[in-house]
């Protein structure tokens, strides 16, 4: 039996786009409980705004995130350092 992976956050098909311009495009993460990731690319390539998303700063046009499988925002348990 295949044992199920246990994340501590996970996006679906996550999009955002400003004024018509898609800045994130259908961003699928799986990230274990336990796990410390980064994000790196070049200028523009949305990194800021998928953290704003993550966050909860900002809200996406599509898709959706999962904390530990719950589409809620865990109150005061996120914290974004540029």
């Amino acid at each position: 039996m295949e044992e199920k992976m246990d994340y501590i956050m996970e996006t679906v098909g996550l999009r955002k786009s400003y004024r018509g311009n898609v800045v994130v495009d259908n961003v699928n993460i799986h990230i274990p409980r336990g796990a410390v990731y980064g994000f790196v690319g070049p200028n523009g390539a949305g990194k800021s705004t998928l953290l704003n998303l993550i966050a909860g700063l900002d809200t996406p046009n599509a898709g959706h995130i999962y904390y530990s499988g719950s589409l809620n925002i865990p109150a005061r348990e996120i914290t974004m350092v540029f």
